[in-house]
């Protein structure tokens, strides 16, 4: 640079190259602009594990050349991820992207209590700034957390719409919610007997259920974990294919639609017999609007237990929620609970009591 050029360039080494913690910089300019820089700023201390990780770098030509395109590369990631949710990235540096939205602050809220981390600005609330995820690891959390968790439970959804638990595989393995029921009649074998006081059987109740929540939530959490550690992004399929048996909106219809069908047809015996096969009440004496409340009632219940309530777990906390919800739900149904005594929380009934 010659003295005599009006130019003065500023440069952060650990910033340029994403190295957080390596506190090194410098600035280019005229000597005499320079000597006046050193003048006022005086000694500037640096560490020498600082200036050691620099000068390497700089003679390091492959390496510069390799960590500049793979920031490139972790930038354009980035945008792709964002895009996918709508957002448009500007500007041009690759270690972070701006985006503006109307709702910048929620959206910092929203993301933050799924552990990823943005930077709002006090100044302008419609920006919010994402740096790119420095490793393969993080990579996989973003799109496990933001993105990936989407996409399985459309998966999941589209996978029970289409063919439900078929009748051959349900023939030969049964269906998964059987183990729960399993676990339930061996405990209630053991545990509910005359012998044991009511305050005993409650107990051995909340056990079972806490019995459940364990194998549920923990089997839920290995095999998701032990997907995304092999699969990456990519679990998302193969995670979809195991929460698949937890919705029900495919059985529903199947159930229901009869009831329809006989109705359509003016058939009123053909309507009792298909309503009779989803709820638990005499139908023999049902007019057609009785038939039709009982078939809208028996939906609209078994809509939350079996496909509302379910994706809801699923897309707060994966294979974990909604198995442990599975269980949780099917320890209702084997139980029989004070339902006046319920809270709705997990769309969930009280707690169950053996009896």
């Amino acid at each position: 640079m010659q003295d005599e050029q009006r130019l003065i360039i500023f440069r952060s080494f650990g910033k340029f190259f994403g190295l957080a913690g390596v506190r090194l910089g410098f600035v280019l300019g005229p000597r005499a602009l320079i000597a006046q820089y050193r003048q006022r700023l005086g000694s500037w201390p640096l560490s020498a594990a600082a200036l050691a990780i620099g000068t390497a770098a700089y003679q390091d030509v492959d390496w510069t050349a390799a960590m500049r395109m793979a920031l490139r590369e972790q930038a354009t990631a980035l945008d792709t991820v964002l895009a996918r949710r709508g957002f448009s990235a500007i500007g041009a540096c690759p270690l972070f992207r701006l985006i503006e939205t109307d709702d910048a602050a929620a959206l910092f809220e929203r993301l933050a209590r799924h552990a990823i981390l943005t930077r709002p600005f006090d100044y302008d609330p419609r920006c919010c700034a994402w740096a790119c995820p420095p490793t393969e690891r993080r990579w996989i959390a973003l799109m496990r957390r933001w993105l990936m968790i989407d996409l399985t439970a459309f998966l999941a959804l589209v996978l029970d719409a289409a063919v439900g638990w078929p009748q051959p595989l349900y023939r030969r393995i049964g269906h998964p919610v059987g183990i729960f029921a399993r676990i339930i009649a061996a405990r209630e074998r053991r545990w509910n007997v005359p012998s044991r006081s009511d305050g005993q059987r409650r107990m051995a109740g909340a056990v079972t259920v806490l019995i459940l929540l364990g194998m549920a939530g923990g089997a839920g959490w290995m095999l998701q974990s032990l997907l995304v550690a092999i699969a990456g992004p990519w679990a998302w399929p193969l995670i979809a294919v195991l929460a698949w048996p937890g919705l029900a909106q495919r059985s529903l219809y199947d159930h229901v639609r009869p009831v329809a069908d006989a109705l359509e047809r003016q058939d009123l015996p053909a309507a009792r017999a298909a309503v009779g096969m989803i709820v638990g009440r005499d139908t023999t004496a049902l007019d057609e609007a009785g038939v039709t409340r009982a078939a809208i009632e028996s939906l609209a219940e078994s809509f939350c237990d079996g496909v509302v309530a379910p994706l809801f777990w699923l897309l707060v906390l994966g294979l974990p929620g909604i198995w442990a919800y599975k269980a949780i739900n099917t320890a209702d149904s084997r139980f029989g609970t004070a339902r006046s005594n319920g809270a709705p929380m997990v769309g969930l009934r009280p707690a169950p009591t053996m009896r």
